[in-house]
């Protein structure tokens, strides 16, 4: 009896270890290549030292653009730099105000795709986010 035990755990042990080792049909691979053309390098600075990040989709985006107006917020100056190089000649400065940090963002976010650098800062006395494009 006790032999008929060993042999059926020994049995049961290597079955589930040859379906452990099977090769496992990956279903993800063609969803992660959709995400990783999203994929973006973001370059900024907070208080004049340079960083740089790579996002992968545009809820990382968001979640990055939320975080540095949070950092103006208290009291530093953000810059998003352009990274795609677009520039149309001519020198422009758009400024845009708002107390919230949401339409803040969505225009940051526009002006960055437009080829703008972004300088993002926080009036604390007016409760107020400044953030000013320029393509130079």
């Amino acid at each position: 009896m006790r032999r008929k035990i060993i042999t059926m755990a020994l049995f049961v042990s290597m079955t589930l270890l040859a379906a452990s080792c099977q090769k496992e049909e990956n279903s993800c691979s063609e969803m992660s290549a959709i995400e990783l053309s999203n994929a973006k390098t973001i370059s900024y600075s907070i208080d004049g030292k340079m960083y740089s990040v790579t996002v992968q989709n545009e809820a990382e985006y968001d979640e990055l653009l939320t975080t540095l107006l949070t950092v103006a917020k208290n009291g530093s100056v953000v810059k998003l730099y352009n990274t795609n190089n677009y520039n149309n000649g001519a020198k422009e400065t758009i400024t845009y105000q708002t107390h919230n940090l949401n339409q803040a963002k969505a225009w940051v976010k526009d002006m960055q795709d437009a080829g703008y650098n972004v300088t993002m800062v926080y009036d604390k006395d007016q409760d107020l986010f400044i953030c000013t494009a320029t393509n130079d």
